[in-house]
């Protein structure tokens, strides 16, 4: 009789040693292998060789009161730009296991528009929206919303990389119920 229970119980701790090794199995079959589009890639892509034509930068800086500053931009504001749009990538694994894909063909804009989104508090990063040609593929507006906070205060920025044209940075901060508004434009596709 002994040895009936042990067998029983040999049998039932090998069935559920199997079973474990089996989940382990299937989680890394299961992982995402999603793969995200490298809008990050691509926005250095075009800056390396806006830089290396050495094109001329234009900016028009607003501030809250809606007053427009236009100025000639140098290379390293406008590295410093192209370092913020950058910075914001979501393809890293550390950060993609936060967002969700959708894809859907925009017929107004002609466009094939891939939203990356997330709910998560994880993230600063909210919000990633890939434009491409509908016709050919090719990409033509990258957008990015940020949203965090620090102590009393809320931010909000929105870039966008509009491709062999321009880039909007648009800023808000609200403390106090007061809020302030930035708002940068950059234009390249200016005859030297």
């Amino acid at each position: 009789m002994n040895k009936l229970f042990f067998i029983c119980i040999a049998t039932l701790i090998l069935a559920c040693n199997s079973k474990e090794k089996n989940k382990e199995s299937t989680k890394n079959t299961n992982a995402d292998n999603t793969i995200f589009y490298p809008y990050t890639y691509y926005i250095q892509t075009e800056a390396d060789s806006l830089l290396k034509t050495k094109k001329t930068f234009l900016g028009i800086f607003t501030d809250s009161s809606g007053n427009k500053k236009p100025q000639v931009i140098n290379t390293d504001y406008f590295k410093n730009i192209v370092n913020q749009f950058t910075s914001k990538d979501i393809t890293d694994s550390a950060i993609k296991k936060y967002f969700q894909e959708t894809v859907f063909r925009d017929l107004t804009t002609n466009s094939i528009v891939m939203t990356y989104s997330t709910k998560s508090d994880n993230s600063t990063i909210k919000n990633v929206d890939i434009y491409l040609d509908g016709n050919n593929n090719n990409l033509k507006r990258i957008d990015i919303k940020v949203l965090y906070m620090k102590v009393d205060s809320s931010f909000t920025e929105n870039y966008t990389w509009i491709i062999g044209k321009e880039l909007y940075l648009v800023k808000y901060a609200e403390a106090n119920g007061k809020g302030k508004l930035s708002r940068t434009n950059i234009q390249w596709n200016l005859k030297n």
